[in-house]
């Protein structure tokens, strides 16, 4: 048995899609994955990268993820 997606977020860049996933493990338990998806010319899929977040680290990664995304933002405004 595969991971089945429970819930689903997309972003679509001009070159890139990003896919924030909520998946059941073949165990039952939920997990956030992230992947990435670069296309080439005519929208062809290219590459792809995942990761995979597990239930009892989602808290501390939400926590960075926040963190650096309002860094980035302060530093765009000077």
């Amino acid at each position: 048995m595969k991971k089945r997606i429970e819930f689903s977020q997309r972003v679509f860049t001009r070159t890139r899609a990003y896919f924030i996933d909520a998946v059941r493990t073949p165990s039952g338990h939920l997990s956030m994955q992230i992947t990435e998806r670069e296309y080439q010319e005519n929208y062809k899929a290219a590459k792809r990268w995942s990761i995979t977040v597990y239930p009892e680290n989602i808290g501390v990664f939400t926590e960075a993820f926040a963190k650096v995304a309002e860094f980035i933002g302060r530093q765009n405004e000077k």
